[in-house]
């Protein structure tokens, strides 16, 4: 994957995916 190519909004997509409904607070 490279982050470059990726939106804020991609990573956030992303980020949101992988972790835990419980931690996505933090973001």
């Amino acid at each position: 994957i490279t982050f470059d190519r990726m939106t804020e909004e991609d990573l956030l997509a992303g980020i949101e995916g992988l972790v835990p409904p419980e931690k996505s607070d933090d973001y």
